[in-house]
């Protein structure tokens, strides 16, 4: 007759109850340990949460609503619409300059400035919102160039800081750009106009090197461009018919 071995089913059933003794010991332990983290850690989130809760935004607005800038209503005689047109004579051959406004789009340029009291980070920020005209005018002789303006400036791209032109005084200066003159009246070949702003910049600007002297007539535009060589006029352009019109 064929015999078992019950001794070997019994060591396999006492280690089978140590084994699973074990796993029970070790899931009990790490239990306690997360138990016992948790309970040292909640007050601590608690705490964080409720700072966070008070802690107000580094760049809380000063204002309710942003600061908007107009353009200067002074600037606006000098903004034109699309399909706009000049046309001068260059002196030192007698060429035709034909200048045309291909485009011009108004834009609001937005941005921030840090300053006050208004939270415990120490500052808010207030907010700005700029009205700007982009204008791109492009030349029978010199090609394309960009008119930009800001709340008191029009300026051409070129040589930074450009050409600049505000409301100002005779004598003021900004950014290299001086008023020589306001005329309140200046004859320009054939053509008289009114009211005419002189003003020179120590840089060069879009098309033929050289210094600039221009003439600003509001409602027109510019009337005159003198190009400087040091202190003397190297060539002139005179406005000899334009079709314009102000910008809506």
């Amino acid at each position: 007759m064929q015999q078992f071995n019950t001794n070997i089913g019994f060591k396999n059933s006492e280690n089978s109850a140590i084994f699973r003794f074990y796993i029970c010991l070790h899931i009990s332990i790490t239990i306690l340990l997360m138990i016992k983290t948790i309970r040292f850690c909640l007050p601590l989130l608690f705490v964080l949460i409720l700072f966070a809760g008070c802690k107000k935004p580094d760049f809380e607005p000063c204002d309710n609503e942003p600061n908007y800038i107009p353009l200067n209503a002074v600037l606006l005689p000098y903004v034109f619409a699309d399909s706009s047109q000049w046309i001068y004579n260059r002196s030192m051959d007698s060429l035709i300059d034909t200048v045309t406004l291909r485009s011009a789009a108004r834009t609001v340029y937005a941005w921030s400035s840090r300053g006050g009291t208004a939270n415990m980070t120490g500052g808010c920020s207030s907010y700005y919102e700029e009205e700007r005209f982009s204008l791109f005018y492009f030349s029978s002789i010199n090609g394309g160039y960009w008119q930009n303006t800001r709340s008191d400036e029009i300026w051409l791209t070129g040589n930074p800081p450009g050409l600049a032109f505000w409301d100002g005084q005779v004598g003021q200066n900004r950014n290299g750009v001086v008023i020589e003159a306001i005329h309140s009246s200046l004859t320009v070949g054939a053509n008289s106009f009114s009211n005419v702003t002189q003003v020179h910049t120590n840089v060069g600007v879009v098309g033929e090197p050289g210094i600039y002297r221009l003439y600003y007539c509001p409602g027109i535009g510019i009337v005159r461009k003198e190009i400087m060589w040091g202190d003397s006029v190297h060539n002139t352009y005179d406005l000899v018919e334009w079709h314009v019109q102000p910008y809506h």
